[in-house]
């Protein structure tokens, strides 16, 4: 066969892999990646016009658009492979301009959905986009679906979560308010009780005082029944309409969001610091899960750094 600037043209063999590690600038300058890393492309032996480009060892870097898209993808080797139409023929420039493009499609995906792009590359993994809840209950009725997280986290270990508590604005505040006023009205009619009985309490005893006073012809100086009716503190009190705070229903949302964590951390023993809450929202009661990146930064290299390592 014979190589071309743009074109391969191979006779009867089949190309096993060919290594593209001068291209690996070109996808680190485009994707946002650490420079460094190593990319095959590898044809087909069963299908004539299909190959899978491999990646290995690329990290992003920490501005890079493409953290989250290559969390989804890359494997706890390091490493990830991309599926392309292209024949055994194809040159480098046609294998880089299709691996970029179908990155670019990719990011695009893992922006809306990034759960969309893990059931293409983890079609045996059944992930829980959301746990619902009984409208105005700080705890879901249960929780097993969140198991599948651990096993994500072994194939895809620079994935994190986010969580997110969320509440109905109107179940969860007519529900809410429905149980503030019932404790109200309760508590109110407790004290008209008590009010009630004191009342009944003390003119009993005036009216004791006042028999004992006529029983030993003792006048009546001051008849105390109508003071006793009319003291303000014995009067029953009106029911009023109870109002719910401003932060009941945020805070209502944060306490799912962190029975959701706990189970997760706690139950699952997931690491703590791949787990994150975000801010309560209005969008009903339910606790979101966000996928989102994870990744470790290598520590900076510092000239004392490099002293210390040299001593």
């Amino acid at each position: 066969g014979q190589m071309y600037r743009d074109r391969t043209e191979v006779d009867n063999f089949t190309v096993a892999e060919l290594s593209m590690d001068n291209a690996v600038g070109q996808f680190a300058g485009q994707l946002g990646l650490e420079e460094k890393g190593g990319i095959r492309w590898v044809p087909s032996a069963e299908q004539k016009d299909r190959g899978d480009i491999h990646f290995s060892g690329f990290l992003p870097r920490p501005d890079s658009e493409f953290s989250l898209l290559l969390a989804l993808l890359t494997d706890n080797d390091g490493k990830f492979s991309l599926p392309l139409p292209l024949p055994a023929t194809a040159s480098f420039a046609q294998i880089n301009e299709a691996a970029l493009k179908k990155l670019q499609r990719l990011h695009l995906q893992a922006v809306v959905s990034p759960q969309t792009v893990l059931e293409k590359t983890l079609p045996d993994l059944t992930l829980p986009e959301r746990i619902d809840f009984i409208v105005g209950d700080r705890l879901p009725d249960f929780m097993d679906d969140l198991d599948n997280f651990l096993s994500l986290f072994t194939r895809r270990p620079h994935l994190g979560l986010h969580i997110r508590g969320c509440y109905d604005d109107t179940a969860d505040r007519e529900y809410l308010l429905r149980m503030l006023q019932e404790e109200e009205d309760y508590r109110v009619d407790l004290e008209n009780v008590r009010r009630q009985e004191e009342m009944a309490r003390l003119i009993a005893e005036e009216e004791l005082r006042q028999v004992e006073l006529v029983n030993t012809d003792i006048p009546i100086d001051e008849d105390l029944i109508p003071v006793l009716e009319a003291r303000e503190d014995l009067q029953p009190l009106p029911r009023q309409q109870v109002e719910l705070p401003e932060e009941v229903l945020p805070e209502l949302a944060r306490q799912r969001a962190l029975v959701v964590q706990k189970y997760l951390v706690d139950t699952l023993k997931l690491p703590a610091e791949k787990i994150s809450l975000a801010e309560p929202a209005p969008d009903g009661p339910r606790v979101d899960i966000l996928l989102k990146p994870n990744w470790k930064q290598p520590p900076k290299t510092t000239q004392a750094s490099i002293d210390e390592e040299k001593e």
